[in-house]
């Protein structure tokens, strides 16, 4: 992620502090600056300047935005039965359409948010949002709308990120065959792009135009080789960059094995040679360096397709250098060896089982046919010339098979099955090899499937226990503040009661001594009434005595 957008990212949430306060302006952002334009551009950077961008990319956009502001997001795509929705959208006859484009991807976004996936539509803008509701094609709302189910196709499911996006069989064939039939999509694009454009209420200049077509096509390329390539094409290429790394690094010992023999022979015999050995010596070098240098540039790039196939042809041409070099040596060949066809037969043979291991862009099995033919033509030539005796005519030096048609068609016959037997050993080996590969390569990617498969399980399962833990930790919180609060009503209760029983006691205690006040009071007034009645018994015997009555 550049500067620029990092810059943006933080212009866009500021004063947000949550996860949904963040992904809701990113959200507003996407659907009022950018508008809904069918193109590819597949750069964020670049849809953030046009300031339109077609579903894929404002996904792309918003995948970057989404984890630049420290959220995860991820993409999810379905197919759309484009065909149908436009016939219903704007009456478009359906004989307009190539098969390919009838299931259109539609690429949306989804954020984790609060333990779930979440998911975010905003693809369209205020006005393509309102066409497409106003035509019946889309439920829920804007920003997060869905496409009504009979306009699925199928779901695809959810990518982490383009390059998964890449792998999948669907996204393979709609791209492919986007490229093969390029001129009908553009030819489509511009006919729905003018027809939004004519109902959009915010005529903006620009979105009704469509992009040259090879920049959009440069930018499909662009953004599939960013993120890796299609693997079944990436595949074949790789073989293909292999093949070449493999021989020219084989090819320049040659050419200094070859440099050191005829630099020797010159010194040590004294048959004389053309030097155009060295301009084909020359040439060999300086075309390996030039295959090795535009192999190693455009590797990892949309060109390495233009690379190979102009390695394939500087390549083709050493091989017509080669014979050129032959038919200039003829005479030092025949004169030290008896025939310069073996020399021949040597190096085509080293020219052939080169083409074995995939020079051409075709394939494994092109390569050799191509190598071959040329190999067997010019020995075929090379014999020619030694038997007429064209090339040595001039030095009065016969070659070996010279007026010799029995030896020399026999030796030709012979070159061709051995380069038959030669070549077709080597196309079952590399075939073999190939398959073996293929099926590795089946079974890594079963694994891998498997093993994304077991990832998702296992992020389900956590997702899952976090939740789980998640409640448990409320529960917990839930029941803490619980016991918490019972404990303080027990031990207000307590404390009241404490009080209360004091102040009962005291009450008792009052009582008591009230009681006791009494009691004494009582008890006393009845002592006091038995000595009053002693008292006055003893006055009534007293009077009873002295005979007076009271």
């Amino acid at each position: 992620m550049n500067n620029n957008l990092s810059n943006l990212v933080l212009e866009i949430i500021k004063g947000e502090t949550t996860p949904e306060g963040k992904i809701k302006k990113i959200s507003q952002f996407l659907r009022n600056k950018i508008k809904y334009k069918i193109t590819i551009i597949g750069d964020p950077q670049k849809t953030l300047e046009l300031g339109f961008g077609s579903c894929l990319d404002k996904a792309i956009l918003f995948d970057e935005l989404a984890k630049t502001a420290g959220l995860k997001s991820r993409y999810r795509i379905t197919l759309i039965d484009m065909k149908k929705a436009l016939i219903d959208l704007s009456s478009v006859n359906s004989k307009f359409f190539p098969e390919f484009l009838s299931f259109f991807p539609h690429f949306l976004n989804e954020v984790f948010l609060n333990g779930v996936w979440q998911k975010f539509d905003c693809s369209g803008d205020s006005d393509t949002d309102r066409i497409f509701y106003k035509n019946g094609l889309t439920i829920g709302e804007p920003g997060n709308y869905e496409f009504k189910k009979e306009y699925i196709k199928k779901e695809l499911g959810a990518f982490n990120e383009i390059s998964d996006v890449l792998k999948n069989p669907d996204i393979y064939y709609f791209f492919t065959q986007l490229k093969s039939d390029k001129r009908k999509f553009y030819k489509i694009a511009k006919f729905i792009n003018l027809s939004f454009f004519k109902e959009r209420n915010e005529k903006i200049k620009g979105l009704e135009k469509m992009r040259p077509l090879n920049e959009i096509i440069n930018d499909l390329d662009n953004l599939v080789y960013k993120y890796g390539g299609f693997p079944q094409e990436i595949e074949i290429t790789k073989e293909e960059v292999r093949g070449v790394y493999g021989i020219v690094g084989a090819r320049y010992p040659i050419f200094i094995y070859l440099t050191i023999f005829f630099v020797l022979s010159r010194i040590i015999t004294s048959v004389p040679f053309s030097s155009f050995v060295y301009f084909y010596l020359g040439y060999g070098f300086l075309a390996n360096a030039l295959i090795h240098f535009l192999v190693k540039k455009n590797e990892h790039s949309p060109g390495i397709k233009v690379a190979i196939n102009a390695s394939v042809l500087l390549f083709l041409l050493e091989m017509f250098i080669f014979a050129l070099m032959i038919y200039f040596t003829m005479p030092f060949f025949i004169t030290i060896f008896g025939s310069v066809l073996w020399f021949a037969v040597l190096g085509y043979l080293t020219y052939s089982s080169g083409g074995a291991r995939g020079w051409a862009a075709g394939g494994v099995a092109v390569a050799s046919i191509y190598t071959f033919l040329f190999s067997f033509v010019f020995i075929s030539l090379v014999l020619f010339w030694e038997y007429t005796g064209i090339g040595a005519s001039h030095l009065n030096i016969y070659g070996f098979f010279y007026q010799k048609p029995y030896y020399a068609m026999s030796f030709l016959a012979l070159s061709f099955l051995y380069f038959l037997i030669h070549d077709a050993n080597n196309l079952f080996i590399w075939r073999e090899l190939k398959y073996k590969s293929k099926t590795l390569e089946e079974r890594t990617k079963e694994l891998e499937i498997l093993k994304e498969q077991l990832d998702e399980k296992v992020k389900e399962r956590t997702i899952e226990l976090e939740k789980a833990k998640s409640e448990l930790e409320e529960s917990k919180t839930v029941l803490e503040i619980k016991v918490k609060a019972r404990t303080r009503e027990l031990e207000e209760l307590t404390e009241t009661l404490d009080e209360k029983v004091k102040e009962r006691t005291a009450e008792l205690q009052k009582r008591i001594n009230e009681l006791e006040r009494f009691h004494k009071v009582t008890v006393g007034r009845e002592l006091k009434m038995i000595e009053l009645k002693k008292e006055l018994k003893k006055i009534k015997e007293e009077e009873k005595i002295k005979g007076r009555s009271i």
